[in-house]
């Protein structure tokens, strides 16, 4: 918070109106209520703009106001408004989790808790490197052309700077992977605000950066249908490449409310700012997304999730961990008997049906992907073959 000695000494100064003294006065924790000054320099990037609380106005104040999208209540709130989006779709074997937890106030607030989301889990390298919670898709859009950028108050672990953070906003009605996402730099094991506006955002395709594509604009952000908060290894490039310190295992960023923001002139700002909670628009449930698929995935997605769903992708890449460590057919089956029965969590029967189920799963998904894989080498063929005849680069 900044002093009030210090606010005094601004007002009588003519640098600051006079409300903001009574503004500044009633706070008694730095999140409440959801404006802060804030200085940019003008040699910082946007995203690294000085934390709520800054006791430093040297250039170019700013008054911020925030608009509360999200704040976390409860665990039935988190569950039924946000989804993981692991990197278990790309053949990965990371995980992630948001769990609601309680911190217990500090200082002139000891008598004061507030909620927040843990979002959490373990990063590995093998088959991805990325974690990532999302807000499910919502039914109707949400319009946050009004503000210049998005907020998230938060606390990253002490290997923050050995993960790329990013934000990611959909503005498209679809589960498609073209977004809009831009990196943010938390310090370690420090609670602080982070601002990042609009023009930081960049249209990405999974993790690669769409080339030429401009940057997200405000107008833009009128049918926003989905927010996302990710944990990486990848940077945000045409390349795909990755950190150079990063650091795969356990990871930890406390959330404690993420928001729009806008940018105000103190010479514009009126007596007093509003401060709101928006309403977010409902969820899409299960069965209107489901609706939304095209009728052959519909019908085949049962079976395709069974055949190569998560748990057979997880499964996939712990037998290549195996084999790595010279573990054969017959030693990887033992190894899988062992666990399943390790300390009686399977009883016989159940360990026997389980492990006859992964063998006729195995089975199947090998005789189905024989002639996707000929498809595909079929049409990777021609096109090869194109490029040779049309004298392209890359043949």
């Amino acid at each position: 918070m900044i002093p009030t000695t210090s606010l005094t000494f601004l007002v009588v100064c003519g640098l600051l109106p006079s409300w903001t003294l009574s503004s500044f006065a009633s706070q008694r924790h730095y999140d409440q209520p959801r404006r802060a000054l804030l200085t940019r320099h003008s040699r910082t990037p946007a995203s690294t703009w000085l934390n709520a609380g800054s006791s430093s106005l040297t250039e170019d104040p700013t008054l911020i106001s925030r608009d509360s999208l999200f704040s976390f209540a409860s665990q039935a709130e988190i569950d039924e408004r946000w989804e993981r989006i692991d990197d278990v779709i790309m053949g990965g074997v990371s995980s992630s989790r948001l769990s609601f937890e309680v911190q217990e106030g500090e200082g002139d607030s000891q008598s004061e808790t507030q909620g927040y989301a843990n979002f959490q889990g373990r990063i590995r390298e093998a088959g991805g490197g990325f974690c990532g919670q999302r807000l499910k898709l919502l039914a109707d859009p949400l319009d946050l052309s009004a503000s210049d950028g998005i907020y998230v108050d938060c606390e990253a672990d002490e290997l923050a700077e050995c993960r790329v953070w990013k934000l990611a906003l959909r503005t498209k009605q679809d589960r498609g992977e073209v977004v809009y996402q831009a990196i943010t730099s938390p310090a370690p094991s420090k609670r602080q605000t982070l601002y990042v506006p609009f023009e930081d955002f960049q249209l990405v395709r999974g993790a690669r950066l769409v080339s030429g594509a401009p940057p997200l604009s405000a107008s833009a952000t009128n049918q926003t249908y989905q927010l996302s908060v990710i944990v990486s290894k990848f940077l945000i490039s045409d390349q795909m490449k990755a950190l150079t310190n990063f650091k795969e295992g356990p990871f930890s960023m406390k959330v404690f409310e993420i928001g729009s923001f806008k940018k105000h002139e103190l010479d514009d700002v009126p007596q007093d700012l509003p401060v709101q909670q928006v309403a977010l628009p409902r969820s899409l449930s299960k069965e209107e997304q489901k609706r939304s698929k095209p009728i052959p995935l519909r019908v085949m997605g049962p079976i395709l999730s069974l055949l190569f769903g998560e748990s057979r992708r997880r499964r996939k890449v712990a037998d290549s961990l195996l084999m790595a460590r010279g573990y054969g057919f017959l030693g990887r089956a033992r190894f899988g008997w062992r666990t399943r029965r390790a300390g009686g969590r399977c009883a016989l029967p159940r360990a026997l049906a389980k492990s006859l189920s992964i063998l006729v799963q195995d089975v199947l998904a090998f005789c189905l992907s024989v002639p996707v894989r000929l498809l595909f080498k079929a049409i990777f063929g021609v096109a090869k073959t194109v490029q040779k005849k049309r004298g392209m680069p890359g043949a």
